[in-house]
């Protein structure tokens, strides 16, 4: 939900208790201040929506960033250095519960997602950190990386050479299917696992926008 103000007078009037409920259920108000001494507005945008520039490529901007969401459940992972937390890095749900591999993705596919993959370290960070904020530190977790007999391939088809195996891995002998855990400190490294084997999982998908429709 999506609420959009141009304004160039005294824009206090706006600002009451709905406001603010809008914006704790996930609303965005965008705001654009077209007198540049009148801050008001300040207070009502939404953290990173306020801008004090009558600027069509700014708005556009702005209004693109605010259509960049996650649906309900999801948390989006942002990289987004103006406070806008937009999901361009995508949106990510555990469900608190563990899984065999091929269980795990089954789960995700269900609810239009994959099991989340991992394609350079900002992303290996955000994921163990989320499933420790969501069930506890050092839990190990399957990440879309499996062994196909031939080479290891990802889920999503990626290409990406990026990986963080630990110690004398991957393993076969131990099994096909990789999982990330934390291990010292804020490290994290993959391990090979045994498919049938139980682990937390993280679901990943792309995020609400304006070229990805969500009911």
């Amino acid at each position: 939900q999506l609420i959009y103000i141009i304004a160039a007078v005294d824009s206090s009037t706006f600002i009451n208790g709905g406001v603010q409920y809008f914006k704790d259920n996930g609303g965005i108000i965008a705001a654009t201040d077209a007198d540049p001494v009148n801050y008001n507005l300040n207070e009502l945008a939404t953290p990173g929506y306020l801008n004090v520039v009558f600027d069509g490529h700014n708005d556009l901007q702005m209004l693109c960033d605010a259509n960049c969401y996650c649906p309900g459940g999801f948390y989006p992972y942002s990289t987004d250095d103006e406070m806008r937390n937009t999901a361009d890095r995508g949106c990510f749900q555990t469900t608190y519960k563990t899984a065999a591999y091929e269980l795990a993705k089954d789960q995700c596919e269900e609810i239009g997602s994959i099991v989340s993959t991992v394609h350079d370290d900002g992303m290996e960070n955000h994921l163990n950190a989320f499933l420790s904020e969501q069930v506890g530190p050092k839990k190990p977790h399957w990440i879309g990386y499996e062994y196909n007999g031939e080479e290891w391939e990802w889920i999503d088809s990626s290409t990406s050479p990026y990986t963080k195996w630990g110690s004398d891995e991957p393993n076969l002998k131990t099994g096909r299917c990789a999982y990330s855990q934390q291990t010292t400190g804020f490290n994290t490294a993959w391990f090979a696992g045994d498919c049938s084997s139980d682990k937390y999982f993280i679901c990943e998908l792309a995020p609400c926008s304006i070229s990805k429709y969500c009911d």
